[in-house]
């Protein structure tokens, strides 16, 4: 049992030495822009969803009438949303959080 454990704990160490040895032929700018638009895709797409979340509407197309009118104030703060349960899919309503941008444009109105 005991060479068992010390055959694992030894593959578990090398895995860090195997992993820089292998990333080290990598060019790291073709990865970082084969992954930007992947990045800037889940970027908007959690502005447009905690923008989704937060506006008023009891149906998809009120909902949509708020999210199009609040597309000018999207990137007021630069920030991605922080909340947590967003790419979980719940069956309940989850408690709506307000954004900067939404508590500034009802002000203006």
């Amino acid at each position: 049992m005991s060479n068992l454990i010390y055959g694992i704990a030894k593959d578990l160490k090398s895995i860090p030495e195997s992993l820089k040895a292998k990333a080290g032929n990598v060019d790291k700018k073709k990865l970082v822009l084969m992954n930007l638009p992947y990045a800037l895709a889940g970027y908007f797409c959690d502005k447009v969803a905690c923008l989704w979340r937060v506006s008023p509407g009891q149906d998809a197309s009120a909902k949509m009438m708020e999210v199009m009118a609040g597309l000018e104030g999207l990137f007021s703060n630069p920030l991605p949303s922080f909340y947590l349960l967003a790419p979980m899919i719940k069956c309940k309503k989850t408690p709506k959080k307000k954004c900067r941008f939404m508590a500034e444009r009802k002000k203006k109105r």
